[in-house]
């Protein structure tokens, strides 16, 4: 009996010791490591256990002739932990429970010696993921309610640093949208806590757009599209009320309400009944996050304002706007009509109102290239005039947009040059037939007066006698 103990004495390791529990910091339905201080030795058994309520349980064991760790079959715990390279608890969709009713522990063991490390997970009342409308205040706390971290840290997607705050308040913008961590700057994997914030709003674009008026014009895009990569189920979770198009004619004022022309109806847009009928958007299913619209075909009556607009239930509205610019060509004379040379000719180009500030309106010759006032006046035509003769719309020397006509100039000899050449030629055929006709008639005359003799048989008096 003796031996039989002195046997076992032996088998056990020469000493053991336990480090202090650690406080690791993470939030439901996250994943948390937790990692092992202590040097793995060769040959070493690494087991991990779960105490709850006097309870322990072996979660998972890495035998050291084994290539794969061992997993115990528990349905609480199946397909939510795993190790590391380097033997570290990884924990997967954490639940309320991994939080409150027990703590971690891990062991290794060689021959000599057996170590232990004890984890308490900690909850932070985070969410995972945050969806704001941009402007609105966005509010973070990490914080636990069992333990104080000690030194706070926060990583932002705008690189923007926050040191020792347990809570931020702050309006947001789409510089704002990405993963905010919050981590304890003595050992950062102790606080493994993070949000994603998508911050909605529309991506900015420029306030004026240019296209010119023509028929053979493709249609004209009016873009509009979110910052982040919002589905619209997503926004409808954050209370969208409405999404809308709207536009705001030239000529009308302020005090005025615009027409609405979209809205935004089981993923697509479409007219409005009471908007005016002569603005016609094209009714575009959405695809991801992008809300643009296009015109099919241009007139002078799209010039305006049009506004993409998101409204919140809360009353928050989102919009981006812009101003379309039209540029449109005239002529005194109509296209594809010939012009005689030396005819005036008149050729307008503008926008429909005043031209802007900084902004130029040339006439570019379609042989010389020469540059001509944008009201362009040209007394007397040249064949050298004709070709395409193109309106360029300049902002700081860089072309905005352009319009084309043709014009087609030929020589045309006077009217009076005309008649009296085609005089003189019917005189002459006259005269030709005259000549002609006054030939034939005196040969005929000829032919008629002329005596004829004869041979008679019965010979009379030597000589020749009339018959």
């Amino acid at each position: 009996m003796l031996v039989f103990w002195a046997l076992l004495l032996l088998q056990l390791p020469s000493h053991s010791f336990s480090e202090p529990k650690q406080n690791y910091f993470a939030q439901v339905g996250s994943s948390v490591t937790l990692h092992r201080k202590m040097d793995y030795s060769k040959g070493a058994y690494v087991r991990w256990f779960f105490e709850s309520n006097g309870n322990n349980i072996l979660l998972i064991l890495k035998h050291p002739k084994q290539d794969m760790p061992k997993k115990e079959q528990l349905e609480e715990w199946k397909n939510r932990i795993s190790l590391s390279t380097n033997y570290d608890l990884i924990i997967s969709d954490l639940k309320e429970s991994d939080f409150t009713d027990g703590h971690f522990r891990c062991e290794q063991q060689t021959s000599n010696d057996i170590q232990r490390a004890e984890y308490k997970l900690n909850r932070v009342r985070m969410p995972l993921s945050l969806t704001i409308p941009a402007g609105d205040e966005l509010s973070l706390s990490c914080e636990s309610d069992t333990v104080q971290i000690p030194t706070i840290q926060w990583d932002t997607p705008n690189n923007k640093t926050y040191t020792r705050q347990k809570k931020i308040t702050e309006k947001v913008t789409a510089q704002y949208s990405g993963s905010w961590r919050c981590k304890d700057q003595t050992d950062p994997r102790q606080v493994q806590v993070s949000t994603t914030v998508i911050v909605i709003d529309l991506t900015p674009f420029p306030a004026e757009l240019y296209s010119s008026i023509s028929s053979r014009s493709p249609p004209l895009v009016l873009p509009c599209s979110l910052s982040s990569a919002v589905s619209l189920s997503e926004l409808e979770r954050v209370h969208l009320n409405q999404a809308r198009w709207s536009f705001r004619p030239l000529n009308m004022s302020s005090e005025q309400e615009p027409y609405t022309l979209l809205t935004l109806s089981s993923s697509s847009w479409t007219h409005n009944q009471t908007s005016s009928q002569r603005i016609l958007l094209s009714e575009k299913h959405l695809k991801g996050q992008d809300l643009s619209t296009s015109i099919p075909k241009l007139t002078a009556s799209y010039r305006g304002t049009y506004t993409c607009q998101l409204e919140f239930k809360s009353g928050k509205i989102i919009s981006s706007t812009l101003k379309l610019e039209l540029l449109e060509v005239g002529s005194s004379v109509r296209e594809k009509v010939t012009i005689r040379e030396g005819d005036p000719v008149n050729l307008t180009c503008s926008l429909g109102h005043p031209t802007p500030p900084g902004i130029t309106l040339k006439w570019k010759h379609p042989t010389t290239q020469a540059r001509f006032q944008n009201h362009l006046h040209i007394p007397w035509a040249k064949v050298s005039d004709s070709g395409q003769w193109t309106c360029e719309l300049t902002k700081d020397s860089t072309i905005l947009t352009s319009a084309r006509i043709n014009l087609k100039i030929v020589k045309v000899i006077d009217a009076w040059v005309y008649l009296v050449s085609s005089g003189v030629l019917v005189f002459v055929l006259i005269l030709i037939a005259v000549i002609i006709v006054c030939r034939k008639r005196q040969a005929v005359m000829y032919r008629r007066r002329k005596t004829r003799f004869c041979c008679c048989k019965n010979p009379q008096v030597k000589g020749f006698h009339k018959t």
